[in-house]
């Protein structure tokens, strides 16, 4: 069972690598120009003096996403090595 889900995974790895990916047609300076704006949008959205809006909620659902993805490897390792 464990030597068909590797392979099974190695031929989706393997699929990925040879599939195309659509190119992007702007430059660089076109994205590069546009994230600017919208840096400069998000900074104007916060505010200045006392009126500042910051919310820092990025750093726990990093930390949660990161927590399940490791306990999702451990909880699938274990599983696979179960039957032997």
């Amino acid at each position: 069972m464990a030597k068909i889900l590797l392979s099974v995974a190695l031929m989706l790895l393997l699929t990925s690598l040879v599939t195309p990916v659509p190119a992007s047609a702007q430059s660089q300076e076109d994205t590069r120009a546009r994230q600017a704006q919208k840096v400069k949008a998000r900074i104007s959205k916060l505010g200045t003096g006392k009126q500042i809006k910051v919310n820092n909620h990025s750093l726990g659902y990093g930390l949660a996403f990161g927590a399940a993805v490791i306990g999702g490897v451990i909880i699938a390792v274990s599983l696979l090595l179960r039957g032997s």
